[in-house]
């Protein structure tokens, strides 16, 4: 699987040439470039993915601030509907992200580091082993019953009691478990190296070394690759990646179009797959940078 992925990024990277100098216009990855002191970025991305049938939809809202030369800090705020028609509240992330190397560095590979931690809402009652696979922490702790509505499936049933059933929404609703560095819905630590080399004027090339350490399980580990290429100031296409090291995590692959409407703000359409050993799940990423 990972050699499938990253052979269809390296025939991309031959036949293409991303000018990169706006900072966080990749759907999936961190880039090396930040805000000046006081300067900032509004970052908004909806995700949408069919998982086992049913649809799985984020919207993610965060900020970028620039406080120091070289530092920025970060806050983004979470929000999901697993397929039944309502937002809920997922999480806050506030981060930090440095940039090692100097701008200004003849050195053709920047480097900067990542790190943030996710303070998540806990509504499933699910918890993670040390392998990193969800799973109930108890009927005791599963929210059920008439409080969370009346097609709610009761505390004793086997979907609730495997911790499979989504239980304020009826037997039909799912619980989707993302493992690896793909997981949410919980406590974590994470960090990302990165990398950036601009190979020409029109060509941007990044990769994340991908560290997640929840509260409750052992780490995960993965990576993130991704190009851009600019046709203009105005267009710009670009593939990108990211995955788990495991042998059986999950992987997205996306195709993106960009569109940079003003030197300030960048409208981002991506369209890919997530791919399992079991399953290959379409997804699509839309979003939207604006620098003030």
């Amino acid at each position: 699987m990972k050699l499938l992925v990253l052979g269809c990024l390296g025939w991309c990277l031959c036949q293409s040439a991303a000018l990169g100098d706006h900072g966080k216009d990749f759907a999936l990855l961190d880039d090396y470039y930040l805000p000046d002191v006081l300067g900032g970025t509004l970052i908004g991305n909806l995700d949408w993915a069919s998982l086992e049938g049913d649809d799985e939809l984020a919207f993610e809202q965060g900020f970028l601030l620039g406080v120091a030369p070289r530092l920025a800090a970060g806050l983004t705020f979470r929000f999901t509907d697993n397929g039944d028609g309502s937002w809920d509240y997922d999480s806050i992330t506030p981060s930090l992200q440095c940039q090692l190397t100097s701008p200004q560095s003849d050195f053709p590979i920047r480097l900067a580091l990542s790190v943030s931690y996710t303070f998540a809402e806990d509504r499933d009652g699910h918890s993670h082993d040390d392998d990193g696979h969800s799973h109930a922490s108890g009927a005791g702790d599963i929210p059920c019953g008439p409080t969370y509505g009346p097609d709610a499936l009761p505390c004793d049933h086997p979907l609730v009691l495997a911790g499979l059933g989504d239980h304020s929404h009826g037997e039909d609703a799912h619980y989707h478990a993302h493992d690896g560095i793909h997981r949410h819905g919980e406590n974590a630590f994470r960090a990302r190296l990165i990398a950036q080399a601009d190979l020409n004027a029109h060509l941007l090339m990044v990769a994340n070394l991908i560290a997640v350490l929840p509260e409750d399980g052992g780490p995960a580990w993965g990576y993130g690759i991704g190009i851009r290429h600019a046709f203009n100031h105005d267009y710009a296409v670009g593939v990108e990646a990211t995955g788990d090291f495991a042998n059986d995590g999950e992987h997205t692959i996306l195709a993106g179009f960009y569109y940079t409407a003003t030197h300030a703000l960048t409208f981002k359409l991506a369209a890919g797959a997530r791919l399992t050993d079991d399953e290959s799940s379409p997804t699509l990423v839309g979003g939207y940078t604006w620098r003030f």
